[in-house]
Order: structure tokens, then C-alpha cells, then sequence
């Protein structure tokens, strides 16, 4: 369907042309057979008249040249094909810009699961159902409004599926008052210019499957460009869907407009030209006078939805800080549209925490407040607790996740240099940063660390409302991919095209600076929404990897899902194709209530990190954990001391007969020619996403 992929250089704009010009062959054709059959058949009385063709709006008894008037076909032409471009777009803008209303609500493959498949019926009822020429001005209005109040009718009716916890009858209810229509009624106007333009009969069932099939096609045309647009990179253009329903909703509704005053000049020239008869009162016209009013009170309607759409959530945020509604539960500090979606810093006031998300994953977070910090010396007389201090002076406690902790401890593990308790001249590179947990308890250890992260918005709020350590901004340098780890450093943009371009700017150079520019740890923590980037998890990523790493180096990889899963087995089948040895341990935290309780391993979505290294001499032996290991942290403590019991046993995640079997883990492994992580991912992101609902309240979810 995507014609640009296989002719390069069409465009929409060709392809109406070529539409049209189908249309009107086809027209010509069945018009001069028609005519040609009627000529042949005898009259059977003068006054006899001529059938009545279907399809067809007058025949002639032999086809006549009329008079050319060359200019105004082409102006009408013109016409009607920037008109349907238009609303091809529309169309397209609507289904990036509706499920984006809803990711915030959803999540990203909540709201897409079934989206395509509501578009394909939207698109096949607007082929069932009849048109006819008066009905265009009640369509254009009805598109407008909808415009108009997409945003106000997403986040509300989105708020109130969502809290009946269902992922897949909730996105389905909540795109009926937006997409669907947007795509019945643009793809109605475009056939009803069509048939108009052509003077082809609207019960025409040939010429309506083939605008149907036309307008399918340049949907998929303009989607797909649309798609390519939003996700360039770089540089970043943050696209909000406020912003493309405003655009789309102003612009219709100046089309609106302007076929009102079209309606209305034409009503009035009938009215004033019309013949005068004996009575003395003009004769009655085409358009009335009540229908007209009819479309400039919806016009009104629909500046009045687009003002208050535009005015209200989400659309409209009061200044930041703010108590959300409802119950008051949730303050927002800081909200943000970018690049990976919106971004919002806020805290819960009823349990006391900070936390960072994205859509409708959460980031991370932090407990607040002197009774939660829970620091193993005290917080008092000035000294730092355990998460940092923030820009404002409020004092951050330990991470509401253990993940982020469990991978801290890959200091713990034994090199063959014996280095493990020294960082002196030590190095990480953090892939993907989150709220910076990782980052900064390296740079509090002494490793100095490089942060790849896809979204600058969650680099800046990490700094100032997580105490992130800053850096300088390098990011201006050409040479930004010969610098050294030991320099502090953060890059912005896809992991693997920052990887990939140093390794091979590494590799001219001699053996010894190579090794010096490699790095101790490596951190890889890309899991947001119930998904992870499959492309970072394939064999050509880790081998890239592992050129970047010293030879004795660890590698963290953090995932979540089921660790019976085929996702978790195709994780660890690939890593240990990659590298020497790996080791796996959970982040279920379990104090004195069932100890040795393990059940969750087989129901439960838990976060799984992998550690693993390159050498072929390193055991991965954990060392004991020393009180400077903790940086105050009472849960880093907790796991450092148990992290034996939390290790996941490797016949856990491939099965108890994997290693009966012949290549067995040959099946799994993730490459980029096969690389099904995605596929496997969908039903974990939906359980994920129930899970969060659960978990968190729906205030927080809808405070954004």
C-alpha cells in the first residue's frame, strides 16, 4: 500500500491526479458504450424517452464534443485535489495524534494493539454508507467538531476507560469519539468531490469502490510519512497532539467557513436574480434559509468546542507546581512533551514519593520525607541522604525500586585484576538513565560514567529533581566520540548509532589507546512501558558491546517480564552466545515473610539483570559487600547481603530439558535478520500495564 516505497518520488498529489484521471476514463468509457447502445436500438415513438443509465448523470444519443472550457476544468481539478490532499492528511495527522492522546493513559502497545484493525472497519463503513451532494457541509462540520474536541474528549473519556482496567475494550471506546469519525467523514467528502467532479451518479457502486481503494492507499501514503516525520532524529521536533488537533481543527474549521459563505453567496445571488412574478415576490431558491443557519450555528458550536478543548486539560496546565484534581493525592512539578513522549516529574503526597515517567511508565522514584529516607546513618546535621539533595534543598531517600539497586552491584564482582574494590581510574558507560539512580551512586563510588539517553527532557529533570550529578555539554564536539571515559559525559540519541560510530572511530587507532578509551562497566537499562528496544538486545549489538568493554569488564542488562517466558530465554540464549559467562538474579525483595517463597518466578512480571563478561578466566564470584559499598543506603545494604538468594537458577528461565536438547538455545537467539523480541513483548506490556493500574492510583496516572 505504501506506493513512495515501491515508486520513489510519488507523491499524494500524482497519485490524486492519476485517480482522477482513472475516474474519468472510466466515466468516458461507460458513457460512450451506453450511447452507442442506445443509438442502435430503433424508436418505437417519437415522443419516446430515452432509459435512464445508472451510474451515469445525462447521456446524449451519440457522444458530442461540448465546449471546452479548459481553464475551469483544471481549476476545479485543482480544486478537488487539494481538497482531498487536505483531508488525506487530516486523516493521517488524526491517527499519529489519537493514539498519542492516549499513550499517556495506556501506554504504547496498549493503545496501538488493536488500532489498526479499528481503523480498517472505520475505512470500510465509510465504503456502505450513501452520499449525496447536500450532505458535504454537514460532514465538513462534523469532522471540524470532532477535531475541535479531540483532546478534551481523549484525555476524559481516556481517564474513564482506563479506570476499568481493561487494555484492550478501553482504547477502543476511547478512539470512537475521534479517529472514527475523522476517518468516515473525510473519506465521505473525498468521494462526494469525486463523484461531484466527475458527474458521476453517487449510486455508482464501481466508481465507490475505486475512490474507497484510492483514498485507502493515499491514507496509507500519508500515514507512513507522517510516521517518518515525528520519529526523524535529529534533530527533535516534539509533536504534541494538542498542538496537530489544534492545527487540524483550526484549518477545517476555516474550510467550514468557507463553504458557508459559498452556500450563502449562492443563496443570495438566487435570491436577488431570481424573476419577479405577477405577485411581486421572488421565487423560491435552491438553498434555504434555515439550512444555512443550520451550518453557521454548528460552525459557532465548533469554535466554541476548539476555545474550550484548547482552555482545558490537557491542553492547558496550570503553572507549575500544581495539586491535581480529584482527591488532591498528586502535586506535579514539572511536565514536558518530548521526545519519547511526555514527561513528568511529580510527587505522591498520600504515600510520599517522587517519581519520574514517561507516558505510562514510570522512570523511577524516590521516598520523601525524614520518615521514609530510611538512610542508615542519620539524615540529620546536614549530612546527604541517601538519593541526594535536590535544586531546591529537599532531601531524596532511597529508590521506590530495587532494580535500579540490583544493578549497583556489579562493583561486587571479582576481576581478574583484582580491582574490584578499587575504582581509582575506573569507567562506565550508562545506557539509558532513567532518574539517574545508576549514574550517580557510580560517580559517588568514583566511576566516572558516559550517559547515552534517547531524551534530553529526562536528562534535564534527573538534574534537577533527582540530583544527578551535572556534566559538562559536550555535545558540540566533533571529536565527541574519541573522548575519554574518564571524562564525564552525556550523549543524546539512539545507543547503538552512538556505539557503533565510536567503535569505528576507535578503529584506526593503536592497540593501546583503543584499550584506555574502553570501559570498566557497562549498564543497560532501555525496559519503559512493558517494553525494551529489541534492536538493543540482538547479537551484532552485544558484539559491539563488547568491543567497548575491557576484557575483564561486567555488563548489567536489566529486563522485565516473566522469567519463564520466551523474551527472558531469548535474552539469555543471546547473551551467552555473546559473552564467556552470565550470571541472572531477580529484584524481588523478600525480608522475613516466606524467605524461601520463589512462586512469583512462574506468575509474576519481576526485573531480571544479567551480568556477564567477556573473559574467559573470570568465575563472576561475588565479593563480600563493605560498609562504603552502601553510600548510606539501607535497601542497597538489604540487597548487597542477599543478593546469593535472589540469583535465578539458569534451568528457571530455559526449562528443565534445555540442555537435553540440541541446539536447543539456537532457536532464540536475537539477531537483527530475526529478532522477534517485540512480537513476544505485547502481552507483557499489556499484564504490565494492569499491573501498574493496580499498583499506583488512577490519579497519578491521569496527573500528567
Amino acid at each position: 500500500m505504501y506506493l513512495s516505497v515501491f515508486y520513489p518520488g510519488v507523491d499524494v498529489f500524482t497519485c490524486l491526479h492519476a485517480s482522477l484521471t482513472l475516474l474519468g476514463n472510466l466515466r468516458n468509457y461507460t458513457t460512450c458504450s451506453m450511447a452507442k447502445t442506445q443509438k442502435s436500438k430503433p424508436s418505437t415513438a417519437s415522443g419516446t424517452t430515452k432509459p435512464e443509465v445508472p451510474g451515469i448523470t445525462a447521456l446524449n444519443e451519440e457522444p458530442t464534443a461540448t465546449p471546452a472550457k479548459t481553464s475551469n476544468s483544471q481549476f476545479a481539478s485543482i480544486l478537488v485535489m487539494l481538497k482531498a490532499t487536505y483531508l488525506i492528511l487530516v486523516i493521517g495527522l488524526t491517527q499519529h495524534a489519537s493514539q498519542r492522546a492516549l499513550i499517556p493513559l495506556y501506554g504504547t502497545a496498549t493503545v496501538s494493539q488493536h488500532f489498526e484493525r479499528l481503523f480498517v472497519v472505520a475505512m470500510c463503513l465509510s465504503l456502505v454508507l450513501p452520499t449525496t451532494t447536500q450532505l458535504e457541509g454537514t460532514l465538513w462540520n462534523v469532522l471540524t467538531g470532532v477535531l475541535c474536541l479531540a483532546p478534551y474528549s481523549a484525555y476524559n473519556i481516556g481517564s474513564w476507560t482506563a479506570r476499568w482496567h481493561n487494555g484492550i475494550l478501553g482504547p477502543i471506546l476511547a478512539q470512537l469519539p475521534m479517529a472514527v469519525p475523522v476517518a468516515i467523514a473525510a473519506s465521505l467528502i473525498i468521494r462526494i468531490n469525486f463523484l461531484n467532479f466527475l458527474q458521476i451518479s453517487h449510486e455508482s457502486r464501481i466508481a465507490r469502490i475505486l475512490i474507497f481503494l484510492s483514498t485507502s492507499a493515499w491514507v496509507q501514503m500519508s500515514s507512513g510519512f507522517i510516521g517518518t516525520v515525528v520519529s526523524r532524529k535529529p534533530p527533535y521536533v516534539p509533536y504534541s497532539d494538542c498542538g496537530i488537533f489544534f492545527v487540524t481543527g483550526a484549518s477545517s474549521l476555516f474550510m467550514s467557513a468557507a463553504l458557508l459563505l459559498a452556500s450563502s453567496g449562492e443563496h443570495l445571488w438566487g435570491h436577488f436574480s431570481a424573476p419577479y412574478p405577477a405577485g411581486g415576490s421572488p421565487t423560491a431558491t435552491k438553498p434555504g434559509s434555515s439550512t444555512i443557519g443550520l451550518k453557521a450555528a454548528g460552525l459557532v458550536l465548533n469554535f466554541a468546542l476548539l476555545y474550550t478543548s484548547q482552555s482545558n486539560r490537557p491542553c492547558n496546565i496550570p503553572q507549575y507546581p500544581y495539586i491535581s484534581g480529584g482527591r488532591g493525592e498528586v502535586k506535579v512539578l514539572a511536565s514536558a512533551n518530548s521526545v519519547t513522549g511526555r514527561i513528568v516529574v511529580a510527587e505522591n503526597l498520600r504515600d510520599g514519593f517522587r517519581y519520574l515517567r514517561c507516558d505510562h511508565s514510570i522512570l523511577g522514584g524516590v521516598w520523601l520525607g525524614e520518615d521514609k529516607i530510611a538512610a542508615i546513618s542519620s539524615t540529620q546535621n546536614n549530612i546527604v541522604p541517601a538519593g541526594g539533595v535536590d535544586y531546591n534543598g529537599t532531601r531524596l531517600g532511597d529508590s521506590i525500586y530495587s532494580a535500579f539497586v540490583l544493578q549497583d552491584a556489579l562493583r561486587l564482582f571479582l576481576r581478574t585484576d583484582g580491582s574490584s574494590t578499587s575504582t581509582a581510574g575506573q569507567s562506565a558507560l550508562v545506557i539509558g538513565l532513567g532518574m539517574g539512580v545508576m549514574a550517580r551512586s557510580l560517580t559517588e563510588i568514583g566511576i566516572t560514567p558516559t550517559i547515552l539517553e534517547i531524551d534530553p527532557i529526562v536528562h534535564a529533570f534527573a538534574q534537577t529533581f533527582f540530583a544527578l550529578p551535572r556534566q559538562p555539554n559536550l555535545e558540540g564536539f566533533t571529536t565527541k566520540y574519541l573522548l575519554d571515559p574518564l571524562t564525564p559525559q552525556t550523549h543524546f540519541g539512539d545507543a547503538r548509532d552512538y556505539m557503533e560510530t565510536r567503535v569505528r572511530s576507535l578503529g584506526t587507532g593503536l592497540s593501546s589507546m583503543k584499550e584506555i578509551m574502553k570501559y570498566d562497566y557497562i549498564v543497560h537499562d532501555c525496559f519503559s512501558g512493558g517494553m525494551v528496544p529489541a534492536h538493543l538486545f540482538t547479537k551484532e549489538f552485544w558484539s559491539t558491546t563488547k568491543k567497548l568493554m575491557k576484557d575483564d569488564g561486567i555488563l548489567a542488562v536489566n529486563f522485565a517480564g516473566h522469567v519463564t517466558s520466551n523474551a527472558s530465554r531469548a535474552i539469555l540464549a543471546t547473551l551467552e552466545d555473546s559473552f564467556s559467562k552470565c550470571r541472572v538474579f531477580h529484584d524481588v525483595l523478600r525480608f522475613k515473610d516466606n524467605p524461601d517463597d520463589d512462586s512469583f518466578m512462574e506468575k509474576d512480571v519481576v526485573n531480571l539483570v544479567f551480568f556477564c563478561t567477556q573473559s574467559p578466566h573470570m568465575r563472576l564470584s561475588l565479593r563480600e559487600p563493605r560498609n562504603t559499598d552502601y553510600l548510606d543506603s539501607r535497601l542497597r545494604q538489604h540487597i548487597f547481603k542477599s543478593l546469593t538468594r535472589m540469583e535465578v537458577p539458569r534451568g528457571r528461565i530455559t526449562g528443565p530439558g534445555a540442555s537435553l536438547e540440541p541446539d536447543s538455545n539456537q532457536r532464540y537467539l536475537l539477531t537483527d535478520a530475526r529478532n522477534p523480541l517485540n512480537d513476544w513483548q505485547t502481552g507483557v506490556a499489556l499484564e504490565h500495564w494492569k499491573l501498574m493500574r493496580s499498583v499506583l492510583s488512577d490519579e497519578m496516572w491521569e496527573a500528567y
